[in-house]
């Protein structure tokens, strides 16, 4: 899943449906497509978060977390009630006139369907006990979670999905074109900082002239002695 991803554009997306299911899923997808194992860097803070007597002021300051995985994660708040009448009609819909007239095909059907409600009821009790603290990693330390109701008509819930990733979207590349800016404003100051660096120097340069004129004033004021040398000869 990893090398897939990372074989995708740059300017592509992509979306992940019902992955990751649980917290260590969650964690291991983060590293490998970040390389920021946050549990590791919580533990490593919270030992340096140790009281002391004296405070080093030239500690550097803690340095911010990168960027999620994510850019935005989306569920669809459902019941268990409601998703199990959903994958009802959906089977009861599957089923044909032609199926029905054949022999056994009732009897196959409801295996089946039996089979499917099975699982369904499987992976709902799974996502109950996983949810809580893959809750929590969504939304700390930047909260990239958006509940939406799901029990409205599929209709109205498909295109409450597709305006959310209108706006998600839009919210992505303003916050690219934003980090660019910064990164020019940035690159501009250091230009600028690099060209008016030699002017600075050329004063500093006549400074042992200075101190010559500085010095020859004063042997000349070693004269009038000599000149009283001179009165006396006389």
């Amino acid at each position: 899943m990893v090398n897939a991803i990372n074989e995708i554009p740059m300017h592509c997306g992509w979306v992940l449906d019902g992955f990751p299911m649980t917290l260590n899923q969650a964690q291991l997808l983060e590293e490998a497509l970040t390389g920021y194992n946050r549990s590791l860097i919580e533990a490593e803070g919270k030992k340096t978060q140790i009281p002391t007597l004296a405070v080093d002021p030239t500690t550097s300051k803690e340095v911010p977390p990168p960027s999620s995985a994510f850019d935005f994660v989306l569920l669809l708040d459902i019941s268990d009630t409601s998703s199990l009448n959903r994958l009802a009609e959906d089977i009861s819909r599957e089923i044909s006139q032609e199926d029905i007239g054949q022999p056994g095909a009732i009897e196959t059907h409801k295996e089946g369907d039996q089979n499917l409600k099975d699982q369904i009821q499987h992976r709902i009790i799974g996502f109950l006990d996983n949810w809580p603290s893959l809750e929590r990693w969504f939304s700390e330390p930047e909260n990239v979670l958006i509940k939406i109701n799901a029990e409205i008509d599929k209709e109205s819930l498909c295109q409450n999905v597709k305006e959310i990733f209108a706006v998600e979207i839009d919210k992505k590349k303003n916050k690219v074109e934003k980090k660019l800016e910064e990164k020019k404003l940035e690159a501009e100051k250091k230009e600028a900082l690099t060209v008016s660096e030699p002017p600075s120097l050329t004063p500093q340069q006549p400074e042992p002239e200075k101190e010559k004129e500085v010095h020859h004033p004063q042997d000349t004021s070693k004269s009038p002695p000599g000149k009283g040398k001179l009165q006396s000869g006389d």
